[in-house]
């Protein structure tokens, strides 16, 4: 019978050997380590064994719950059950043996665990030479589990450093990935002033995938290239033809009925941004057509985040990324290294405005709390995505997400419903919550003053 076991300290001794082993028994391995680069060697040796196996980077000591409940959830959501965990002799073992007993009904004996589950054990015996060059027999423990409750993370609250922000945010997206089901990709870092980001989620964050809608904002950051380099201005028109209007798409050009008329790129620009208008995406490819986006694309550092060319040269599909070339994006974006300060506002203040994706992320937040946080989404055929920034109270970013999701019940649902996009907007409320405490890094960028109207 096929198992799933979740191997910790998986990189080296006993996890490492203990992975072998339950990889040429043809199990499926989920394998937790501190380095994604060791991981992903693991990773191989249990496929070359004939196993199948996830690679989840996780620090299950320094941040325990967090990323404990996001190795479960995500082993869970992508294999199934777990028949097994191999808990190693080492510091993270412990730990996890420690964490994980809180969540999971298991009495610890001798160095196997027995579970209430039937009283079934699985045991792997391990050779100590081969683990650790020292001789003797070692026995590894192995645990049934089963899913964390929904209880363990409790309400949202304001986190005390980055590492409990992270964590916080990493047991959010294992819950609601697991509860909205279908295919998720993810990365998501916390800020962290005295260092780098700290990634509270990397959940296949380099599969490259259809980004949709996504991917306007790196359509709309090679067109602001251009007004940059001083080859556009916002300012200059461009005609909205009957025959470049997508009938039917999202936005507001379809709506009008009457053409031809012309408009600002700075005008589709910001169709393209707030309500994802899908021929403002035509509009931009008269002023840059696809092999330049993409040729500007590659020189800034993103050749996964690419726009698909059709015969039309100035026409094009919207593309792929990948969750942590978006994230990335997005960070040099608020960090002022892609485009000029201008443009950066410029861009910034259409993803934040209050028209701009309110069913996500940013549902469950008040008018003051929205503005916090740019945003955009994309949607198509069963795929939801959402990717952006929330910003602290003086306006520099402290947390960055792409979330990618597909495969979810209610693939003719847009709406609010869709259950990938209700776990985004409780994953929201939580983002904003364990970072409320906590000071951005890097520029400030503050939200421009919204004065309702009433006409006149």
């Amino acid at each position: 019978m096929t198992r799933t076991v979740v191997v910790t300290g998986a990189t080296s001794g006993i996890g490492r050997a203990a992975a072998r082993e339950f990889a040429a028994r043809g199990d499926r391995l989920v394998l937790a380590a501190r380095a994604p680069t060791t991981l992903a060697q693991v990773r191989a040796e249990g496929l070359a064994a004939g196993g199948q196996a996830l690679a989840v980077p996780t620090d299950v000591y320094d941040a325990l719950v967090g990323p404990l409940m996001r190795l479960a959830g995500l082993s869970r959501r992508r294999v199934g059950r777990h028949d097994g965990v191999v808990f190693a002799p080492n510091r993270a073992g412990e730990a996890v043996r420690g964490g994980w007993n809180r969540f999971l009904p298991i009495r610890w004996r001798d160095g196997l665990s027995d579970t209430t589950h039937g009283e079934k054990r699985v045991t792997i015996r391990v050779n100590r030479r081969a683990a650790l060059g020292i001789g003797t027999v070692a026995t590894a423990g192995a645990a049934l589990g089963a899913a964390a409750p929904a209880s363990a993370a409790g309400r949202p609250r304001a986190a005390a450093t980055p590492a409990e922000a992270a964590a916080q945010v990493a047991t959010s997206y294992a819950q609601e990935t697991a509860r909205a089901g279908g295919n998720w990709q993810a990365y998501v870092s916390v800020a962290n002033a005295a260092a780098a980001p700290l990634v509270a989620v990397a959940d296949e964050a380099d599969r490259r995938i259809e980004a949709y809608s996504v991917n306007k904002i790196a359509v709309a950051v090679a067109v602001l290239d251009k007004v940059d380099r001083g080859l556009l201005t916002l300012a200059q028109r461009v005609d909205v033809t009957a025959s470049i209007v997508i009938p039917g798409g999202d936005g507001i050009f379809s709506l009008d009925g009457a053409y031809p008329s012309s408009v600002t790129l700075g005008h589709a620009l910001a169709a393209l941004l707030t309500v994802s208008d899908d021929t403002a995406v035509r509009l931009c490819g008269l002023v840059c057509p696809a092999a330049e986006l993409n040729q500007i694309l590659v020189a800034k550092g993103f050749p996964n985040t690419q726009v698909q060319p059709v015969a039309n040269p100035n026409r094009f599909y919207l593309g792929t990324s990948t969750p942590r070339e978006t994230h990335d994006l997005l960070r040099k974006l608020v960090g002022g290294t892609l485009l000029s300060a201008s443009s950066t506002a410029f861009l910034l203040g259409l993803l934040r405005s209050p028209i701009a994706f309110t069913d996500g992320v940013r549902r469950e937040m008040s008018s003051a709390e929205r503005a916090r946080v740019a945003t955009k989404a994309g949607w198509f055929d069963t795929a939801r995505h959402e990717a952006g920034i929330v910003f602290d109270a003086a306006g520099a970013p402290v947390l960055t997400y792409a979330l990618f999701a597909d495969g979810q019940a209610g693939a003719d649902d847009f709406g609010a419903t869709h259950p990938a996009v209700q776990a985004r907007a409780r994953m929201g409320r939580v983002f904003l919550a364990a970072v409320a405490g906590l000071a951005g890094a890097g520029p400030a960028h503050r939200a421009a003053a919204w004065r309702p109207s009433n006409g006149g």
